[in-house]
């Protein structure tokens, strides 16, 4: 089974403050990025709000979660998306069952839509990382996760293995 764990804006403000002593919470996720590579923060930011992507989740369908293989089809249903206006960032094991993932990700977006009365905004990394340059995007994670609202994780058997 899955169970899906929303940090609310609340909750992310308090796990900010605690990676970031001072500055922003984006500009401390780029201090996090920059110990993954030899670039500069400046620079990890620069390039991560220019590739920034997300997906309107109404766009997204059950078989996309069946395989982490590159799909340029479902790259291109994500959208540029500014940080700070993407609503989830959601994290997940692909080793989890699809199916299951599928049913609770629906059940988080109906109360989305119920208490914001519109689509969320989703990062989900098989629809916003350039396929083409995986490496270069993993650095990013951590600035593309200060990006967006809410860590939405979909926690099953296999997340923490």
């Amino acid at each position: 089974s899955i169970a899906a764990i929303a940090l609310t804006p609340n909750a992310r403000v308090w796990v900010h403050s605690r990676l970031a002593a001072q500055g922003s919470a984006v500009s401390a996720a780029a201090g996090v990025a920059s110990l993954m590579g030899s670039r500069n923060p400046s620079e990890l930011m620069v390039t991560a709000t220019q590739r920034f992507r997300a997906l309107p989740l109404e766009t997204l369908r059950r078989e996309h979660l069946d395989s982490n293989a590159p799909d340029q089809a479902l790259y291109q249903l994500s959208v540029p998306a500014r940080m700070s206006n993407v609503d989830a960032f959601i994290s997940h094991s692909w080793h989890d069952d699809a199916g299951a993932k599928w049913a609770v990700l629906q059940a988080w977006r109906q109360d989305f839509r119920s208490r914001n009365g519109r689509e969320p905004l989703v990062w989900l990394d098989r629809a916003c990382i350039d396929q083409s340059d995986i490496e270069s995007e993993l650095r990013h994670l951590p600035i593309y996760l200060a990006g967006c609202s809410t860590l939405l994780v979909l926690y099953g058997e296999t997340y923490l293995l």
